[in-house]
């Protein structure tokens, strides 16, 4: 998702009369990056608000494409590369749009063992651990993937022998889990298992659910074009300000 600009200078041409015509491209191209940045802190800062315990990476996840002296466009979006991490665009995308959110690596690699219905999606519950942005930690969700031997989504298999060791270590712990119920009107779920002299107990540490529809949340476009709106002038304003006092922005 992304939203571009390209301004339209006629409103300033009658003040820059006199100035050398290989300054025009230098001035916008710096009012444009100017306002780029403004758009991005700003729809940081929208995410801030409507977003419980965003991220750094999600945040970091809003880019922009500077404009050049040849080519007076400039861009903010949100990143939809990420190396092996996951996309901030992942994340958000429903936000934005509204509708369905994409499915998580961990969902692709329980559906790809069809150890997840079709429709359905994975949310923790209190038992899982929790991070400080209300995130189940990858470590574990690799863990209970070890367990259950679904590296088939891409970033987990590489992690199959390491965690190998990590399964085994589980047993000897007395810990397991299982995907499904464990019986007759008890949620579909991830459970974990744990033996004690005692016996054995059960508790769900994810459920599965119904897909939702998400609802629009973050007005990533309408923000972005009310940044420009309000700011691009301003900015032009101080570029050539700049520019006619020798400046080389």
């Amino acid at each position: 998702m992304r939203i571009e600009f390209r301004p339209n200078l006629q409103p300033f041409l009658s003040s820059l009369q006199g100035l050398k015509s290989d300054k025009l491209p230098r001035i916008t191209a710096s009012a444009i990056n100017l306002t780029l940045g403004d758009a991005r802190s700003e729809i940081q800062a929208t995410m801030q608000r409507v977003f419980v315990g965003v991220t750094p990476w999600t945040l970091r996840g809003v880019r922009i494409r500077r404009a050049t002296r040849g080519d007076l466009r400039g861009e903010v979006y949100i990143d939809d590369e990420a190396g092996k991490g996951v996309p901030a665009s992942r994340f958000v995308l429903a936000e934005v749009y509204g509708g369905y959110r994409r499915y998580k690596r961990f969902e692709r690699a329980l559906q790809s063992r069809g150890l997840l219905p079709a429709g359905m999606y994975v949310v923790p519950t209190k038992a899982a651990p929790i991070d400080a942005y209300g995130n189940v930690p990858g470590n574990f969700i690799v863990r209970v993937l070890a367990a259950l031997q679904s590296f088939t989504a891409a970033g987990y298999s590489m992690n199959m022998n390491r965690d190998s060791r990590a399964r085994k270590r589980l047993t000897k712990q007395g810990i397991s889990y299982f995907a499904g119920s464990p019986g007759r009107g008890m949620p579909m779920g991830i459970w974990e298992r744990r033996s004690f002299a005692q016996g054995k107990a059960v508790r769900p540490i994810f459920l599965f659910v119904k897909r939702s529809t998400y609802r629009k949340r973050l007005p990533f476009h309408e923000v972005a074009q009310a940044v420009f709106d309000s700011r691009f002038a301003l900015n032009f304003d101080q570029a050539f300000r700049f520019t006619l006092k020798g400046g080389q922005q």
